[in-house]
């Protein structure tokens, strides 16, 4: 993957791989990947996706 769409990938534009292959790559880049599932606390608005990295 080129340097331009990693950029992107971490300001949040998730449209560019599956989540396959972004977990792939992650876990290639020596990286622990955790999925946390949760109620969104705000009625009557859609869940979110984040990308928070440690």
């Amino acid at each position: 993957m080129k340097q331009p769409n990693i950029s992107k990938l971490l300001q949040g534009q998730f449209k560019l791989v599956s989540v396959e292959k972004l977990l792939r790559m992650l876990a290639a880049f020596d990286q622990d990947v955790e999925i946390k599932i949760k109620p969104h606390r705000k009625r009557g608005e859609g869940g979110r996706i984040t990308f928070i990295r440690a």
